[in-house]
């Protein structure tokens, strides 16, 4: 669970400076990028350029084995529970920040000594917005004793495109590299060139000395 409170100031200055993604499609008004507007102009919808408001995410991961070369997660979570609306966008309008839902799925097996598959699924929805993927990935072990295995595979976010899909998994680092082929009507925007999404992460470990109590053991007994 996460909470978190948020205070913003509309300043008067530059449009470009302000939080363009969230606030500016709030005011209803004429002006341009990079013009000098004052938060005092009767143009500007804005009811007290001074605002804060608090919002809550919450999220839930479920792990475990299901044999000794089988295993699965499964997550949900929720962001923006408090959807806020007023406060959010300084009262240019009563829309409120919509709450997010995500889940995933993901299954990993090991085919035999050398080989490995992991099918997995991601649903994302956002009022009116949604997405659901399925990707397949299929993983060859280099150098087992190190645990390095090259990994590659296959997706579809339905309604929109096709992903191919490749990755390298190098002890605790995992970077993983997509190329989406846009199927959908929007493949006339983008002259058909699809788009490119890299990820990395590394998963820390701490390890602690385990505290033995000794034992001493009677002859006698």
């Amino acid at each position: 669970m996460q909470w978190g409170k948020v205070g913003r100031e509309l300043k008067d200055g530059k449009v470009g400076l302000r939080f363009e993604d969230e606030v500016l499609q709030h005011l209803s008004n004429n002006t341009g990028y990079g013009e000098t507007v004052s938060t005092d102009d009767s143009d500007i919808k804005v009811e007290d350029n001074k605002k804060d408001f608090s919002d809550v995410n919450l999220g839930f991961l479920f792990k475990s084995k299901a044999s000794k070369t089988t295993d699965f997660n499964f997550g949900v979570s929720a962001r923006h529970i408090t959807t806020p609306g007023n406060d959010y966008n300084f009262g240019g309008s009563n829309v409120d920040l919509n709450m997010r839902l995500i889940a995933h799925a993901q299954l990993n097996t090991s085919l035999n000594a050398k080989w490995t598959l992991t099918p997995e699924v991601y649903f994302s929805n956002i009022n009116p917005a949604r997405q659901f993927q399925a990707h397949a990935w299929a993983g060859y072990w280099l150098k087992p004793a190190e645990n390095i295995k090259l990994n590659g595979g296959l997706g579809y976010r339905v309604g929109d495109s096709a992903q191919l899909l490749l990755g390298l998994d190098y002890k605790d680092f995992k970077v993983a590299l997509g190329y989406d082929f846009t199927l959908s009507d929007l493949s006339d925007t983008n002259s058909r060139q699809g788009g490119f999404e890299i990820a990395a992460y590394y998963t820390g470990k701490i390890y602690k000395k385990p505290d033995v109590k000794p034992v001493i053991l009677c002859p006698h007994l």
